[in-house]
């Protein structure tokens, strides 16, 4: 072993990123090149300059292939590396754009200086300290060429290119899959979801001219392509890449944040997670982990912009939970559980979001979560009571679930996921409240909610027609005895109220009521269904509104309605202005 080590992190973009491999201990230097030198503490900075103006002429001589420069051409090509601050990156679009002009070298420098002028913006924010302005005009101006490039009726190139560029800003600079990176850029999601292909995406199935977009994005020196041959890497998934420099990013998303609207960015972000859920999730399901490993660092960059672009949507959210899944794989479970935390938590946002259109009930994603989030916690050696509040969350989500379920079978496999994690929970920790739990769940045996469903249906078809209240009340009484799962807790007392009311007994129907929305009010889930069976008990107090009583049921239903009439439908609200009419009229209003 040798005494004194040299290691060198290299284009590090997030500190967090190597703090665990920076060695505690022992003679060693550490070298980190990085746009963000404010990050690093005490280190010594040491700042990277561009060229010597001799290099920078004799690279554009290399790049533009001129022969021995005359005098005159020195001075332009010297003009044009002072304006660009000798900087190679911006050297190389200068020479891309100058060498595919069909003008004279002076000619065509002249005009890209001054279309370099043109795009000089005043807010540098996307410019690093220590970086002149002039490359971020440089990179501007490289993306003005990309959108004036030649089109053709059958294919927009240079529209292509732009969402290509667009997606790349919001990937790990390095290593991009570019058939993921053409799928994020190019593919709706809902025209993947029924294509029968599963996790890669290969573009032969497509009819996209991949090499014509990445020619066009590499001739303004925007990307690099990189390839590697089957013995090279035996993933042919991994083996076409592109890369794109950092500070290239930071200008294009200035530029689409200066362009477009919030809505345009988050449909970026989405859809780029939806195609890496899809690569990441196969990759984990089939134990490719050299794939995780590669995909992990583009996964963690688009998490890291939707969180500072406070983006939740379902894509994003499912990123947080396949990520935590690479973090398991490597027995980073301290992090998947945070992960894992944080897709609950924004679960919770996009299920109380009037946007979202998603529905109040739990779904089978939830109950996925808190069985991965139960296993980490293990893993992490939480306090048992931690661990036990956990379970009875999940338990509580699955009972919440069960009568509402669309894919029974998905759902069975998420009761016996949840059902083993308790019994290793049990196992290891010799606490009997997880026998308990597990007991719990294990009634929501499929026959056991058949059978409960078909009891609710008897009910309401017996408060329907009017057959025999009596029978009615007794199934009522007997679903309460079971302890049965929360929505039918609240269902049951608000089924009693419905039949009373039938049955003329609105001083009972009353008391069923306040014994239905004291439960609900606790627990403040499934407000849809909540303002379906206020409207259903205030739909039998309307049939008898001479009746003092009544009236004071269908005003107590309608008060509890109103406030909730956001979380329903247009037939909600028909009902409940109907109501509310009837009640006025019985008022003596108009």
């Amino acid at each position: 072993m040798p005494d004194r080590w040299l290691v060198v992190f290299d284009n590090v973009d997030d500190s967090r990123q190597i703090s665990k491999w920076i060695p505690s201990s022992g003679d060693c230097d550490i070298i980190v090149t990085t746009v963000d030198g404010t990050a690093y503490g005490l280190a010594k900075p040491i700042e990277v300059e561009g060229f010597e103006r001799r290099e920078s002429l004799e690279y554009l001589n290399a790049a533009l292939e001129t022969e021995e420069m005359a005098p005159s051409q020195t001075l332009v090509l010297g003009d044009l590396a002072k304006t660009l601050g000798d900087w190679p990156l911006a050297l190389s679009m200068a020479a891309n754009y100058i060498s595919n002009s069909s003008l004279r070298l002076a000619a065509s420098t002249q005009k890209y200086l001054e279309i370099l002028a043109s795009n000089m913006i005043s807010d540098v924010s996307s410019i690093p300290e220590g970086y002149p302005k002039t490359l971020g005009a440089a990179i501007l101006t490289a993306i003005s060429t990309v959108k004036s490039g030649d089109r053709t009726e059958e294919f927009d190139a240079p529209l292509a290119a732009m969402a290509v560029l667009s997606a790349a800003a919001y990937f790990a600079e390095r290593d991009i899959p570019l058939n993921l990176l053409l799928a994020s850029a190019l593919l709706e999601p809902a025209s993947t979801e029924n294509s029968g292909l599963v996790g890669a995406l290969q573009f032969e199935n497509f009819e996209i001219e991949t090499a014509s977009i990445v020619l066009i994005l590499r001739r303004s020196s925007l990307v690099v392509r990189h390839r590697s041959s089957a013995l090279g890497n035996s993933d042919e998934f991994m083996a076409d890449r592109l890369t794109i420099n950092a500070i290239t990013q930071l200008v294009v998303r200035g530029y689409l944040a200066r362009n477009n609207s919030d809505d345009r960015i988050l449909k970026i972000i989405s859809d780029s997670s939806y195609h890496m859920n899809r690569c990441l999730a196969h990759a984990l399901d089939e134990q490719l982990f050299e794939r995780v490993q590669q995909l992990e660092a583009h996964a963690d960059r688009l998490a890291t912009h939707a969180e500072e672009n406070r983006i939740c949507s379902i894509p994003t959210v499912l990123l947080a939970g396949n990520l935590a899944g690479a973090c398991r794989v490597r027995g980073e479970f301290a992090r998947a559980k945070g992960l894992l935390c944080y897709e609950l938590a924004q679960l919770e946002t996009i299920s109380s979001s009037e946007r979202s259109g998603v529905e109040d009930r739990p779904n089978i994603l939830v109950a996925k979560v808190y069985v991965q989030y139960l296993e980490a916690a293990l893993e992490c050696d939480d306090p048992t009571s931690v661990l036990v509040q956990i379970g009875e969350f999940g338990c509580e989500i699955l009972k919440e679930l069960a009568l509402g379920v669309s894919d029974m079978r998905a759902f069975e496999a998420q009761v016996e996921a949840f059902s083993a994690v308790l019994e290793t929970c049990g196992k290891r920790r010799a606490e009997p409240a997880f026998l308990r739990l597990r007991e719990s769940i294990g009634r929501l045996a499929v026959r056991e909610l058949d059978g409960l469903t078909s009891v609710i249906s008897r009910i309401s078809e017996l408060i329907r027609t009017g057959d025999d209240d009596t029978e009615a009340l007794r199934l009522i009484a007997s679903i309460e005895a079971s302890d049965p799962p929360l929505p039918v807790r609240f269902q049951a007392p608000g089924l009693r109220a419905e039949t009373l009311a039938w049955a003329g007994d609105f001083e009972g129907a009353a008391v069923a009521l306040d014994q239905m929305m004291s439960i609900f009010e606790v627990n403040q889930v499934f407000v849809r269904d909540a303002v379906v069976q206020l409207h259903n008990i205030g739909w039998a107090a309307a049939k008898d509104l001479q009746n003092e009583r009544a009236r004071a049921l269908l005003a107590t239903v309608l008060g509890h309605s109103k406030i909730r009439l956001d979380k329903g439908d247009a037939d909600d609200v028909s009902r409940y202005l109907a109501l509310r009419s009837w009640l006025q009229v019985a008022n003596g209003g108009p």
